[in-house]
């Protein structure tokens, strides 16, 4: 049914209209009206398909109905017919909005323009249809977005921001109307929590991807009120009907309180390894202490006794326990805030194939070797990474007490490679270490490298806590898998070198000779600086001790000024309650500018034991030390 309304004074001009629709297959309702109030009233009672104006009548005219009909805000076709219209009424009609015109003596055009006129509303009714439905679909999308607990944010293909929920309004501090338009990297600005680098543009890694995927770890938003947030995010494409991508929707969550509670839980987690670091510490000095003290009172009593052969074994004895003793605290230290690496770019597969080589030589275990030649070189301390390897490979072996197979496999990871999420993005080398023993529970895979903390009945539980720790002081880390029953893998990660290993020095060691030269030794301990004197006298040596920097100085001032000058001090870096060594050779050096010193202390957290010629000093002596370790360092900074 056409429903049309003619605005038409003429009675047989409307019929002739109605007929040729008729003719032209519509079904025809139609009424006419001849003034604005009845055409008011006829819009007001029903809808209208088609209205069909005249252009001038006695009372009414074309413009003034079209007006009127823009005035109910209706969208129906508004078709002009006349006897009499020129082109330029015709063309201000059209302007004005109507929809076509046509002349009385040529209706001819009539059913053509009427099909035409209602397939253009029906089409702009759809598109209504659709703008309705997107606006409320769009309004259902920001309540669900307001409702959520997790920051939203929409971008277009370039990055600029299309919306922000409440959530993400709140922690990034912009409002919708402000940000709408800006660049993600304005509004959302996510820095690496370590390096406090600029991550990855997230519109950019989404679009490269092209699907959903987990964005930065360890990031941190610094939002606009200069607030730091640790965030966790994720981000996907937006696609139209056709699957082309529109653009970026990013959803983010503040993990701060998350990580303040896991901070705390580790806090509890560091009291409780104290607890058992200060008992494992008891347990063990004690034990080695009894061993000294029995071997050295057993010493003593054969010396009465005038049983020179026995008190020298028992004396024997007691330098084993004593190098026991220094290996463990070598490791403590290690552990805890010493031992600090000395570190030069070194190619990985020798040391790592030697420290292997060596801990299973004689044993029922084969290497599987799997390191490529090619392996980058890294950044070591070569004694203390041989420590880890000789830890590690020890395990492995232990663990296959019937004998098997230990495979050690080394890899390059570039920059973008998988990682933990505490390391930094950078170019890494990787060490793995399996076994095929028995593997490790669940329940200590959490606690593995806790000191202190062994699944073996004899062992110590500084081991992998060592390894940890050295690991970590080579910026690095080590990660452990284990399949119980099956296998376990400790992984190595290591930083690239950034410059390539030295190349080995020719020559051979020469034997050096007994010392004659003058020696001056400062240290607070006076037994450690007895000996110190009596090792270096028995060497030849001409040897006088200080207690502290102070008496060093006028020692080493009235040497100097008597003409026989000590020709190499000794100084502990650590004296409490006066100066350091460090302070004492900075004094020494306005009287020598040429002094040649070595760095003496137990501490190996201080800087100048893990480098000590940035420091003046030639080399260093670290605690405890033998006789032979001792003439060993002052035969190596002394040319004669």
């Amino acid at each position: 049914m056409l429903r049309v309304l003619q605005v038409e004074d003429s009675e047989s001009d409307a019929a002739l209209i109605s007929r040729l629709l008729a003719k032209a297959g519509f079904e025809v309702q139609a009424e006419r009206v001849e003034t604005a109030a009845e055409m008011a009233e006829a819009l007001r009672r029903q809808t209208w398909d088609l209205i069909i104006a005249d252009y001038q009548l006695p009372s009414f005219d074309a413009p003034a109905a079209l007006k009127l009909l823009q005035e109910t805000g209706l969208d129906i076709p508004f078709i002009v017919v006349s006897g009499q219209m020129g082109e330029e009424i015709a063309v201000s009609m059209m302007k004005a909005g109507a929809a076509d015109y046509l002349m009385k003596d040529r209706l001819s055009r009539l059913a053509p323009a009427v099909e035409r006129e209602l397939r253009e509303a029906e089409t702009r009714r759809e598109r209504r249809r659709m703008a309705e439905a997107l606006a409320a679909e769009k309004e259902r999308l920001l309540v669900t977005l307001r409702s959520i607990g997790d920051g939203v944010i929409t971008t277009d293909p370039e990055g600029r921001v299309t919306l922000l929920n409440r959530v993400a309004e709140e922690l990034t501090g912009w409002p919708l109307a402000e940000a709408v338009g800006r660049p993600l990297r304005e509004v959302f600005p996510i820095f690496h929590e370590q390096t406090r680098q600029l991550l990855p543009d997230p519109v950019k890694r989404v679009l490269a991807a092209g699907s959903m995927v987990a964005l930065a770890d360890q990031a941190l938003l610094v939002n606009r009120r200069g607030q730091e947030l640790v965030v966790s995010d994720s981000g996907a494409p937006i696609r139209d009907a056709s699957g082309a991508v529109i653009g970026v929707v990013l959803v983010f969550r503040d993990d701060s309180e998350k990580r303040r509670a896991e901070e705390s839980l580790r806090q509890a987690d560091k009291l409780r390894s104290l607890g058992v670091l200060a008992g494992g510490i008891a347990h063990d000095f004690n034990n080695l202490l009894s061993g000294l003290f029995g071997y050295i009172e057993m010493a003593r009593h054969r010396c009465e006794t005038r049983e020179i052969d026995k008190a020298i074994a028992h004396l024997s004895s007691a330098l084993a326990v004593f190098a026991r003793a220094k290996d463990l605290t070598r490791q403590l230290l290690t552990f805890a805030k010493g031992g600090q690496p000395i570190r030069h770019p070194r190619h990985l597969p020798p040391l790592v194939r030697k420290s292997a080589q060596f801990v299973l030589s004689g044993s029922n275990v084969a290497l599987d070797w799997q390191v490529p030649d090619d392996l980058w070189p890294a950044e070591v301390d070569e004694n203390q990474f041989g420590q880890v390897v000789d830890n590690l490979v020890l395990n492995a072996r232990q663990a296959m007490p019937n004998g098997g197979t230990i495979t050690i496999a080394g890899r390059n990871l570039p920059r973008g490679a998988p990682l933990p999420t505490i390391l930094p993005p950078r170019d890494y080398v990787q060490i793995a270490i399996t076994d095929h023993g028995s593997g490790i529970a669940p329940e200590h895979l959490s606690r593995i490298f806790d000191p202190f903390f062994s699944t073996k009945r004899l062992g110590s539980g500084l081991g992998l806590a060592t390894a940890y720790s050295i690991m970590k002081r080579h910026d690095g880390l080590i990660t452990v898998e284990s399949e119980p029953g099956r296998r376990t893998t400790f992984t190595l990660l290591l930083p690239r070198a950034t410059a390539m290993p030295a190349a080995a020095a020719p020559g051979s060691p020469r034997l050096l000779p007994h010392g004659e030269s003058r020696i001056l030794v400062m240290d607070d301990e006076p037994s450690v600086r007895e000996i110190c004197l009596a090792i270096l006298q028995t060497d030849g040596y001409r040897v006088d001790g200080a207690a502290h920097g102070e008496e060093a100085i006028a020692l080493f001032r009235e040497a100097w000024q008597s003409g026989h000058p000590y020709r190499l001090v000794i100084l502990d870096l650590t004296v409490p309650g006066g100066m350091s060594g460090r302070e004492t050779l900075s004094e020494l050096r306005k009287i020598d500018p040429d002094l040649v010193a070595l760095a003496s202390s137990g501490y190996a957290e201080d800087p100048i034991m893990a480098n000590p010629t940035q420091f003046g000093f030639a080399g260093r002596l670290a605690k405890p030390y033998l006789r032979d370790d001792l003439l060993a360092v002052v035969r190596q900074v002394l040319p004669d």
